[in-house]
């Protein structure tokens, strides 16, 4: 199934319908092409065709493949550095808190890697937080949105807690960053 975090909430309900739109319609052509083929080779050709297919499907799957999510609101899919190059990378942080300067740091590896202009910018009061939905420092947001929320962070300034494989800490590993911009 396609990611739907990196889909605006107020646009949700439209990419829902239209991923299901397109499911349905790959149903009812699958089942035409289905018919046509087993008046053409058999019944069984078809049920061998489909299981070839349906093999190859899993196998492009699980290599991590079919891993693409499409890019949101632009419909080309982001599979590598050279597709990259329209993404926004926007590090949120304020003084108060160090932690920014190691994401900051991370990023500016990935940048590297991923062919993304990174910006920075500091949140310096309480109103600039609020405005900005800033759940601490650091905040990275990727085209707009926070890819590490999980919608029960505070808003404000503070320094942010980081689930990592390491358990908590102040900033996400080079891992969850790069997850995060696939």
């Amino acid at each position: 199934m396609a990611s739907f975090r990196c889909v605006p909430t107020e646009l949700r309900g439209r990419a829902f319908a239209l991923y299901d739109v397109l499911w349905n319609a790959a149903r009812l052509v699958s089942l035409g092409l289905g018919g046509l083929l087993a008046d053409a080779l058999g019944i069984r050709a078809v049920y061998v065709l489909g299981g070839l297919l349906l093999l190859a499907a899993g196998a492009v799957g699980w290599s991590g493949g079919g891993s693409a999510a499409l890019a949101a609101g632009r419909g080309v899919a982001r599979v590598g550095a050279r597709y990259n190059k329209g993404m926004n990378v926007t590090l949120l942080y304020f003084d108060g808190c160090p932690n920014w300067r190691a994401v900051d740091s991370r990023l500016a590896r990935l940048a590297d890697e991923f062919g993304f202009a990174l910006t920075r910018r500091r949140v310096e009061t309480p109103e600039e937080a609020e405005a900005e939905g800033f759940r601490g420092s650091p905040t990275v947001l990727v085209d707009g949105l926070d890819p590490f929320a999980d919608g029960d962070e505070p808003v404000g300034l503070s320094c942010r807690v980081y689930q990592t494989p390491s358990g908590q800490a102040g900033a996400p590993t080079v891992e969850q960053l790069r997850e995060a911009l696939r």
